[in-house]
């Protein structure tokens, strides 16, 4: 009970260093609550727009997973997943890579990842009709247009000066631009690449500049004739499934893949939502985490030197106090216990404190209008998971109590008479 008691009288006998210290650590924890909250949510929201965008709850991919390998008889086997219990939708997707031209002879080219994509199936599947910002999805589902109907992405508009404009949801102005396909065939008695004109009906924004930059949407027909491939023998390398429930993603996967081992073997890959984020998608938002990392390791690092300064000296201005202690009897444990509990009760009020102060700012912050890197704060999740706060309440206590015990450990080595040589 003595030790409880000196641990109390010391946190109030200089209450306003006391309070300094809590202080100190609470503004420490609050800031790398929040900065790794922000950072962590605006990852999680750009890897869910561009899987909304590009995925489904289940993907299916040949198992060579280049964009060359096929699926063959893509149609019997949507037919045949629909079949199977907790399946919504199905529909194929080819993907693949060729360059797109703009400009006055279509001297400005640049590479594109072309996506084609069922016209009457895939809004039933993905969310890219939720991503259009300009024209619609209605009209890139129509035919009465010159060229085939295209969808590029809003960051593409801008760099290449082309722009759209809706009018009660119908494009009024549209622009021209053409893809190339590395594959070559005869045409005229002369070998050629195979190049479609399309023009431009819609516009979709993921908030990933260079992924809406170089990613573009076209009708599956179009990507068949582009690849060269034979339309009356429908392949894909991709097969998106819309399951009625997300949670089945694991169950329907076996189902799947039993389903179709007649047809393709092992040569289909089945992934979840889970593992098709886990594959793709990381390489996505790499190019946002090393500015993430960068700045909550600036934070760390800032709020744990604060945290050892004020453990550190709260014991080095009070080596004195130590000197009597150990003079009028008390062992070095006890000593340890007095300073360390002192330690470890200002760690847990700055942590608490500091975790209240950041949850204070969050729910404020998500009932504001502000917005961070175009995304509206109010639509990310920005409170942690409570593993998060229990490490952020851990390292609080953790580093100063280490701090002290370490200048502990150097200061009883000497004698008490020493000690209170100092005040």
């Amino acid at each position: 009970m003595l030790i409880p008691l000196i641990t109390w009288k010391n946190l109030t006998r200089r209450r306003y260093r006391t309070a300094s210290m809590i202080g100190v650590l609470a503004v420490g924890i609050a800031a790398l609550m929040m900065i790794a909250s922000l950072s962590s949510s605006i990852e999680n929201t750009l890897g869910e727009n561009v899987y909304d965008i590009l995925s489904s709850d289940i993907t299916i991919v040949p198992d060579g997973e280049t964009r060359d390998a096929m699926i063959t008889d893509v149609e019997s086997n949507i037919l045949e997943i629909k079949e199977i219990e907790g399946v919504q939708e199905s529909t194929p997707r080819i993907e693949a890579e060729g360059l797109i031209s703009t400009g006055i002879g279509w001297r400005n080219t640049t590479g594109a990842l072309v996506f084609g994509i069922d016209r009457d199936r895939d809004h039933l599947v993905t969310n890219l009709r939720d991503y259009i910002v300009a024209g619609s999805y209605a009209s890139f589902r129509e035919n009465s247009y010159e060229h085939p109907t295209i969808i590029v992405g809003s960051v593409f508009l801008r760099e290449s000066n082309l722009w759209i404009e809706d009018g009660d949801g119908v494009v009024e102005n549209h622009e021209t631009v053409r893809l190339t396909f590395g594959k070559l065939r005869e045409f005229e008695d002369q070998i050629t690449p195979i190049v479609l004109d399309f023009v431009i009906t819609a516009s979709y924004e993921s908030r990933i500049p260079y992924f809406d930059s170089l990613t573009v949407f076209i009708q599956i027909e179009q990507s068949r004739r582009l690849m060269d491939l034979n339309s009356l023998e429908p392949k894909a390398n991709i097969i998106l499934t819309r399951l009625h429930d997300r949670n089945d993603a694991d169950d329907v996967r076996e189902k799947v893949l039993a389903s179709l081992s007649d047809q393709a073997g092992d040569k289909l890959i089945v992934r979840t939502h889970d593992e098709y984020k886990d594959r793709y998608l990381n390489d996505i938002v790499e190019t946002t985490r090393p500015v993430g990392y960068l700045i909550i390791s600036v934070s760390l690092a800032s709020a744990v030197l604060r945290m050892v300064h004020s453990s550190a000296t709260s014991v080095q201005e009070r080596i004195y106090d130590i000197g009597i202690l150990r003079a009028i009897g008390f062992t070095k444990r006890k000593v340890y216990k007095i300073y360390l509990l002192e330690s470890a009760a200002t760690g847990t009020l700055g942590g608490f404190l500091g975790i209240g102060f950041g949850y204070l700012i969050m729910y404020i912050l998500q009932r504001s209008s502000l917005s961070l890197l175009s995304f509206p704060l109010a639509e990310l999740e920005l409170y942690p998971s409570p593993s998060f706060l229990m490490g952020l309440l851990a390292m609080a206590i953790g580093v100063g109590v280490i701090s002290v015990l370490c200048l502990l450990l150097k200061t009883l080595r000497d004698p008490s008479v020493y000690l209170m040589r100092f005040q």
